[in-house]
């Protein structure tokens, strides 16, 4: 689990976020893709 706002315990979040680290290729680099995406809308399961 990460902290809400990493480095602030204080401090809340202001808008939820998503980040997405991957790494593409098959051999190990140090090449990757990140993707972020505001969160617009939760469900209930």
């Amino acid at each position: 689990m990460l902290d809400p706002v990493p480095g602030s315990t204080e401090l809340v979040p202001q808008q939820a976020l998503l980040t997405l680290v991957l790494r593409q290729d098959r051999w190990p680099t140090r090449e990757r893709s990140i993707g972020i995406a505001i969160l617009q809308t939760t469900e209930t399961k």
